[in-house]
């Protein structure tokens, strides 16, 4: 009886990297290695230019970006995937490729409790905030909507107004700024704290949805 035709492509891809990054600008193609065991295909996004669009077996490959550009000027991050394609999804290779760029681009400020609904890796920009308080490891700003950590290492003091840029994401439960690109002291003032919550009681179950202002005895 008639048997089906045997499928040409890999059952088994590998590739040397996982993931590559690349300058905004004039950046240098790179080469990975692609191990297979039969035929394959590649697929690429638009602005990712690959030497060859199909193989077979071992073979190495030339990827390239053009300068990430718009309207004369740097433009946003870039951040896709090259597939490297055998018989079925189980026999896929996926390639990560990011290329730096300026984050901040076209993003507006947020005020500070708009921080609380964003999606981690969100970018940030918080332009009018006083620092409310400080410790090793960040500070807390505050804009009259909410109290947000951001975690750094810059030199500034309580009462500080500041404008932040960064990412946002998740510490303890809670949004925060986890990732701190500047921060840009604009005055000083002195901080008027909300009215305090007594935690004493419930300290064992305390569990906030968002950063608060609290006091307890013990």
């Amino acid at each position: 009886g008639c048997q089906p035709e045997e499928s040409p492509l890999s059952r088994a891809i590998i590739t040397s990297v996982s993931g590559m990054e690349f300058a905004a600008q004039n950046a240098e193609p790179q080469t990975i290695t692609v191990y297979a065991d039969a035929d394959w295909t590649v697929e690429a996004p638009d602005w990712v230019t690959v030497d060859v669009t199909s193989g077979s077996r071992t073979m190495d490959v030339t990827v390239s970006v053009g300068d990430n550009m718009r309207d004369g000027a740097i433009d946003n991050p870039k951040k896709d995937t090259i597939v490297f394609r055998g018989y079925n999804l189980l026999a896929h290779a996926y390639v990560i490729v990011s290329q730096a760029g300026d984050k901040f681009r076209d993003v507006p400020a947020v005020k500070a409790s708009d921080i609380l609904s964003m999606k981690d890796e969100d970018v940030v920009i918080l332009d009018d905030v006083q620092v409310v308080a400080a410790s090793t490891k960040g500070f807390v700003v505050a804009d009259g909507t909410a109290d947000v950590f951001v975690v750094s290492d810059e030199a500034v003091a309580v009462g500080d107004k500041v404008g932040v840029w960064g990412s946002k994401g998740t510490a303890e439960g809670l949004a925060v700024v986890a990732v701190c690109d500047k921060v840009e002291v604009t005055g000083n003032a002195a901080v008027t704290y909300p009215a305090t919550t007594d935690i004493t009681a419930s300290i064992n179950t305390y569990a906030p949805s968002k950063m608060e202002f609290v006091e307890l005895t013990g």
